[in-house]
């Protein structure tokens, strides 16, 4: 039980410094043997391990992602105007059910999406936001012209794809530090290589074809969790749908990469329901 909750943590290191990458240098958001098992804990001393790896990997995601990474100018999120998955009238094989209803809470704005294909049910972890006004314009538009892109705009994708390529890398420092700061404020003897990531595969942010206003891109990673595998797969697409700029990003197992990365492109430019 212990171990799962360590492994909870150091895999939210994904989701933190994938944060943190938009924020510092994206246009996208505010982006073996395990060794013997430690002995139980006394009582208390599970919380402490928690947040010992809790705020270890907040500040690890932090510093890597500012690494490198030049500074843009802050995410208009007074024009964020919520998650985009509660607003698409779904095809009737598909389902979504929000984190929280409340529009208040971050939660809101992912939740989890259910696909019936014709011999399985896929599911995956879904997060979308979308922007719309003046300081949306001047923060996206570049991106999404008749003939292109600005040159402000094409250095905001190449940080991104950078970003991209060290990703494995700075992932693995995270849950290396992660484990080296539980042993230091724990006592247990937590394997250093508890977590590890192998980046598979790596598709860089483009324009899809025959949709000059949607940008895509992909990551393959696998993850060892105490010596068990998990292949995952993550799409991301960036939209302009009339006035507005989209974004949802897919999480999901590897053998469901084609049914999510299909659903993700229809539903990034599907017409918002009308309130």
């Amino acid at each position: 039980m212990r171990r799962n909750k360590i492994i909870a943590l150091a895999l939210s290191a994904l989701l933190l410094s994938g944060g943190c990458a938009f924020a510092e240098g994206t246009p996208f958001s505010e982006g073996g043997n395990t060794g013997a098992a430690a002995a139980v804990p006394a009582s208390g001393r599970t919380e402490n391990l928690e947040k010992s790896a809790g705020h270890h990997v907040s500040d690890i995601s932090r510093d890597i992602a500012s690494q490198g990474m030049e500074k843009v100018s802050e995410l208009p999120t007074a024009e964020m105007s919520g998650s985009i998955m509660g607003r698409i009238d779904l095809p009737k094989k598909m389902h979504y059910e929000p984190f929280s209803f409340l529009p208040v809470s971050m939660d809101h704005y992912g939740g989890l999406l259910t696909i019936e294909d014709k011999k399985f049910t896929g599911s995956a972890i879904v997060a979308g936001a979308s922007f719309k006004g003046k300081a949306s314009d001047e923060y996206f538009g570049g991106m999404f012209l008749p003939h292109g892109y600005t040159q402000e705009a094409a250095g905001k994708m190449l940080h991104f794809n950078m970003g991209l390529l060290k990703i494995e890398s700075a992932l693995n420092e995270i849950f290396l530090n992660t484990m080296k700061e539980v042993r230091k404020e724990t006592k247990e003897n937590v394997p250093y290589n508890l977590i590890i990531l192998d980046m598979m595969h790596v598709e860089q942010l483009h324009k899809v074809k025959d949709k000059p206003k949607t940008y895509s891109f992909s990551l393959r990673p696998a993850f060892a969790a105490d010596g068990f595998a998990v292949p995952l797969f993550v799409r991301g697409f960036a939209s302009k749908v009339d006035d507005t700029y989209r974004f949802l990003l897919f999480t999901t197992f590897d053998s469901q990469k084609d049914l999510f990365s299909f659903a993700g492109l229809k539903l990034i430019n599907e017409p918002f329901i009308e309130k």
